[in-house]
């Protein structure tokens, strides 16, 4: 990341999640970048063993969804479900998020412009 994209962000979130760099640019920890796992999955079938494994911290669906009926969706949502870890964030299309409502331990925030 440039200076200027991260000129808002205070310098104790600098200092903690980011190194700088010799040409002036900052990113991401080592210890960050080492603990995101990116994979490929379809949402009909049961998630491999190294996901129910460890868990996850956060998890980002977004329009994909709406290509499903809603029972289908509902139940991709409940698997997703047992899936997190406590404290977990899902990131859903503003269009799925009435889906999970009523499943539980699921809480829904929304910000301006932004649901979660």
């Amino acid at each position: 990341y440039t200076r200027w994209s991260m000129r808002s962000v205070e310098q104790e979130t600098k200092s903690r999640y980011f190194q700088f760099k010799d040409n002036g640019s900052y990113q991401l920890s080592s210890k960050i970048i080492n603990s995101v796992h990116f994979f490929q999955h379809n949402l009909i079938e049961e998630f491999p063993p190294h996901v129910l494994m460890s868990g996850i911290d956060l998890l980002i669906c977004r329009n994909v969804l709406m290509y499903f009926h809603d029972d289908t969706v509902r139940s991709i949502l409940v698997r997703f479900n047992g899936l997190l870890n406590e404290g977990a964030w899902v990131l859903l299309s503003p269009q799925d998020v009435w889906l999970a409502e009523g499943i539980e331990d699921l809480e829904m925030i929304s910000m301006p412009e932004l649901i979660l």
